[in-house]
């Protein structure tokens, strides 16, 4: 990307180019919350896509074993990889996971030598699912 176009995406990603940022991201706060509620729950994640059949598993040692985090990109202001992790996990249509290490600082308990963050784009066939409901299908958030 050019500069101009980087400062547009970041512009956006930021959802400073709305009239009301303030306001955009406590609508994706609420979303995500929701979100958060609904997955809470779940005993397995999976996801689908072209290439991708997913239920996460390593033996580095046991943490690595488990899922350390699940996101869910939310953010219509990204829309497209920039090569950031920290804002290509937040893309609207993927989902976002790290094998191993959770963060303490959010709530997350699993200890592991290994953080391994992976994003997979559901937009164009993909699916995530958690204990069989559908979750995301082809990138959009279902009822």
């Amino acid at each position: 990307m050019s500069e101009a176009d980087y400062a547009a995406f970041v512009n956006a990603a930021l959802f400073l180019d709305h009239a009301d940022p303030v306001a955009a991201w406590q609508r994706l706060s609420e979303r995500q919350l929701a979100l958060e509620q609904r997955l809470a729950p779940a005993r397995e994640i999976r996801i689908e896509a072209e290439g991708t059949d997913l239920r996460p598993a390593l033996a580095t040692d046991a943490g690595a074993r488990r899922l350390g985090e699940l996101g869910i990109g939310t953010n219509t202001g990204i829309d497209r990889a920039s090569g950031h992790i920290l804002l290509d996990e937040k893309m609207a249509g993927t989902v976002h996971l790290a094998l191993g290490r959770s963060y303490p600082e959010t709530g997350g308990t699993n200890v592991s030598a290994l953080h391994w963050d992976l994003i997979c784009d559901l937009r164009d066939g993909g699916r995530l699912s958690a204990d069989g409901e559908t979750i995301v299908q082809d990138g959009q958030l279902t009822a």
